[in-house]
């Protein structure tokens, strides 16, 4: 599963990095000057074994403010709000419509989101999730689990998202304000401080007293 740092020392680095995520191979950091990435993975291709720069303004447009990553994936988002990803893109945990691996970043058109930016993104193993800045959800990838919050789906497997896909606010009573995803599950925190979680229950890993599967958002509630 990927992890967030709040910092790290990457040997061979000209700038400061500030933050950083992990995967099951490599790893990705997010510089001081917030123009690029830097990536040391463990890659279908090409193994880097010192940090390498992905890309500045040329790929992304933009500073970085933001990196997120799983075991076989890596999601970034711009200071003006756009989403780029890369890596896997088995089930379309890449949110470009396909299922095609991207080696290097690619962004997701910003319509795609209602024409509001992102500030933040998170993947899980299999899926992405993404936040908007009027408090909107936006997920995508695998339906395996109920992982996307999507409801009961038992159809083929088309029925994955292959683009970001809204996900119904009534589930929350106040605007999301922070979001996580696991390896196969999702979590949201509320204005209000509510916290939701969906997905596979395994583990319990979503914080009730069983085993279950969640399909749709579950608030969850303190417990004596």
């Amino acid at each position: 599963a990927g992890t967030v740092d709040s910092c790290v020392t990457v040997p061979g680095a000209t700038h400061f990095p500030i933050a950083s995520a992990r995967g099951l191979l490599h790893w990705l950091a997010l510089a001081a000057c917030l123009r690029y990435t830097i990536l040391n993975t463990s890659a279908r291709r090409i193994n880097q074994m010192t940090p390498q720069r992905v890309g500045g303004d040329k790929v992304f447009g933009d500073r970085l403010v933001q990196v997120s990553m799983q075991k076989n994936h890596c999601c970034a988002v711009t200071e003006k709000g756009s989403v780029f990803t890369w890596g896997d893109g088995a089930a379309g945990r890449l949110g470009h419509g396909d299922q095609e691996s991207k080696l290097k970043p690619k962004q997701i058109p910003k319509e795609t989101f209602a024409g509001a930016p992102v500030f933040m993104v998170t993947g899980g193993e299999r899926h992405s999730v993404a936040l908007t800045v009027d408090g909107r959800l936006w997920i995508w990838g695998w339906r395996c689990s109920g992982r996307l919050g999507l409801g009961y789906l038992d159809g083929p497997e088309d029925e994955n998202r292959y683009v970001p896909t809204p996900l119904p606010m009534a589930n929350f009573p106040s605007n999301v304000v922070m979001i996580a995803a696991g390896e196969a599950h999702t979590l949201a925190l509320t204005h209000m401080g509510d916290v939701f979680t969906w997905g596979s229950g395994a583990g319990w890993r979503l914080g009730f007293d069983d085993n279950a599967d969640r399909h749709v958002p579950v608030l969850l509630q303190e417990r004596s």
